[in-house]
């Protein structure tokens, strides 16, 4: 595997998420992955993302039975977004001359 993003995105974008999901540096992923073959490194990259976004998974799942808690937080988070909305509208009527 190499990382040349100008000469192979295709693979440079896999190797960079690669990467990520391992927590590792792009070049140390280079030295652990040379000689590997395309299909060989696409099973491990697969296994890989699915351990990465177990806990995301396994989340999603505790959230979506429990309908009420996430109505809940989504009426919070739109109040307080709202009050910062109604200030910044403040500040935008106020600096072009139409308060009301």
């Amino acid at each position: 595997m190499t990382f040349e993003p100008e000469t192979r995105p295709e693979i440079s974008n896999l190797v960079l998420l690669y990467a990520l999901v391992n927590d590792l540096e792009i070049q140390v992923v280079v030295q652990d992955l040379a000689g590997i073959n395309y299909g060989k490194f696409k099973q491990k990259m697969a296994l890989d993302m699915n351990n990465y976004f177990r806990e995301f998974r396994q989340r999603r799942l505790e959230l979506a039975n429990k309908p009420e808690f996430v109505r809940e937080v989504l009426e919070i988070g739109r109040l307080r977004v709202l009050k910062e909305a109604e200030k910044t509208m403040q500040m935008v009527r106020s600096a072009m001359g139409i308060e009301y």
